[in-house]
């Protein structure tokens, strides 16, 4: 009787095991979802650099440490160049505009007056200007909060793409360990999760490069 009991516990422990490991899923996935992206930007720059590591590694004979140093400083200059060209565009564009004070006080009144018109509201009264700090701070603080995220998403994927790369081999595998598929559909899914990853990662920014010529040879 014993024994006959043996398969139906271990299905329970089975089913037990396997809601635990669901919820503690779950648990792991609310706490770390602010890095989320990080590792997602993490996983499209491995998918982009995994052939430069193979050839370096394999071919050129480079120890791991230093060919993932190498193609992750790769990863951060594709990150900062850009980033920086902006920077300084906007800082040119800025820099060249001639501001008038006095005139823009005179349009935001006007505009103003002609709101409260039309609504017939009065939008600068005492208690709407006692809240005008309080929602400059709160316009401060979301602002600090978003470059702040930024940067840890960025140095989080950074460090996770050092590990990929120096363990690309033992990383691939055991991602096909886990994913519960044959080996054939495992295969597949690995060959177009990486033409669906490269065709985004290149296909976007050149399409953006592609419509700002457009633009300003239109404008």
């Amino acid at each position: 009787m014993i024994e006959n009991n043996l398969p139906y516990k271990k299905k329970e422990y089975k089913y037990i095991l396997i809601g635990f490991l669901i919820l503690l899923g779950l648990i792991l996935f609310k706490e770390l979802r602010l890095y989320l992206s990080g590792f997602l930007g993490a996983a499209t720059l491995y998918v982009l650099l995994k052939g430069q590591m193979t050839y370096l590694v394999e071919k050129k004979k480079i120890k791991k440490g230093f060919a993932a140093t190498l193609l992750t400083l790769e990863a951060l200059l594709l990150f900062l160049g850009p980033l920086t060209g902006i920077a300084f565009l906007v800082i040119d564009t800025v820099s060249g505009i001639s501001i008038d004070p006095k005139a823009i006080i005179e349009n935001f009144n006007n505009f103003v007056k002609m709101i409260e018109e039309r609504l017939d509201f009065d939008l600068f009264t005492p208690e709407n200007l006692s809240s005008l700090p309080k929602l400059g701070g709160n316009i401060l603080q979301s602002l600090g909060a978003s470059i702040y995220s930024l940067m840890i998403n960025s140095l989080f994927a950074l460090f996770i793409l050092f590990y990929m790369l120096y363990n690309y081999e033992s990383f691939e595998k055991m991602v096909k360990e886990i994913l519960p598929f044959k080996e054939e559909n495992k295969q597949i899914l690995g060959e177009e999760t990486k033409m669906i990853i490269q065709a985004n990662a290149i296909g976007i920014p050149l399409l953006a490069i592609i419509q700002g010529v457009f633009a300003y040879l239109g404008y």
